[in-house]
Formats: structure tokens, C-alpha cells, sequence
């Protein structure tokens, strides 16, 4: 799916993309990175998705189609969406231990963004909230190098939750 295979990212390059993510994740490590050309990557709900959940995927696409013409619906590799079972998996792929995510504060809106294997890249949570949560922080990521020409696909682990239960503006709606 890539020109040469995932490539190492530098620490430099981690902080970056670290400084592209408002609010910082709480845990975001970097294993790699893959060039891609834009048709290759495709994004995809969890067959049970809920519509939270298609906006979430709808929000991947738009930014997609913003930056490249077209939305992503290529094959290569896969940006996959979904609530994940009891057992931690979104269509069957063993993505987190639930667990982890219900110990988290705020849990139903924790997150997690995992990639699996060198074709695909996993967000899930224990509600369509933290999905929706998780395209927005990958949006974040994906936007700095997404041309017409070439997307940077990090593949980051990344862990998160909400230190407050209400998100939104500080200091009221005036």
C-alpha cells in the first residue's frame, strides 16, 4: 500500500503532529509513518454503525475531498470506524481490552487509535462519542500533509479522554 513501507518518524516529526492536535492526547506514540497517494486510502463505519458514528467518517471524508477533490474511497488501506464489542474488536479485529477504555475518566467519550498491521488504522471507543473524538483528533493529524498528491498516514497509537465531562468553550456562550 505504500511507495516504501512504513517509514521511522522522527522525534521532531512526533512533535509536530503533536503540536497539529488541540487538545494534546493524553498517551499518542508514533510507530511510523506511510506515504500514500490519496486514492489508496479509504475509509470505512463498523457495520452496525450509528449515524454519530457515519459522521464521524463523513468528517475523515469531507477533509478528504477539501484537500484532494475526492473523498477517501480507496482500498489499500483502510481508515476503520467503530464502537468496539465486549471483546475489544470493530468487525471482528482485536483492536483494544475494553477494559482500559472503561477504567479511563469520562470513559464513554475515552477513545483509542490503533493501527493494525501496515494497511489499516483503527479508531474506536466504548460509545460513538469517542468515535466521533477520535476522527477529529485524526483529522488534526492527517490535515498538515494531505495534498492532491500525497497523504502522511501516521501510524499512532493514541489513547485519550476528556478531563472534564462537558466539552466545549470555557467562560460561557456570550
Amino acid at each position: 500500500a505504500a511507495d516504501l513501507g512504513p517509514q521511522p518518524v522522527s522525534a521532531e516529526e512526533a512533535a509536530l503532529w503533536s503540536r497539529w492536535t488541540i487538545p494534546l492526547p493524553k498517551q499518542m506514540a508514533f510507530s511510523g509513518k506511510l506515504i500514500l497517494s490519496p486514492a489508496d486510502v479509504g475509509v470505512r463505519v463498523h457495520r452496525d454503525g450509528t449515524d454519530l458514528e457515519r459522521s464521524a467518517a463523513e468528517q475523515l471524508d469531507a477533509l478528504f475531498e477539501q484537500r484532494t477533490g475526492s473523498p477517501a474511497g480507496g482500498h489499500a488501506f483502510r481508515i476503520v470506524l467503530g464502537v468496539c464489542d465486549d471483546a475489544g474488536a470493530v468487525n471482528g479485529v482485536h483492536v483494544i481490552d475494553p477494559a482500559t477504555l472503561r477504567a479511563l475518566p469520562n470513559s464513554e467519550q475515552a477513545y483509542a487509535i490503533k493501527p493494525v498491521g501496515d494497511n489499516a488504522l483503527y479508531l474506536t471507543a466504548l460509545d460513538a462519542r469517542g468515535v466521533f473524538y477520535a476522527a477529529r483528533t485524526l483529522c488534526q493529524l492527517l490535515e498538515r500533509d494531505l495534498t492532491d498528491e500525497k497523504v502522511v498516514i501516521p501510524l499512532a497509537e493514541v489513547l485519550d479522554w476528556p478531563d472534564l465531562q462537558e466539552r466545549g468553550e470555557w467562560g460561557g456562550s456570550c
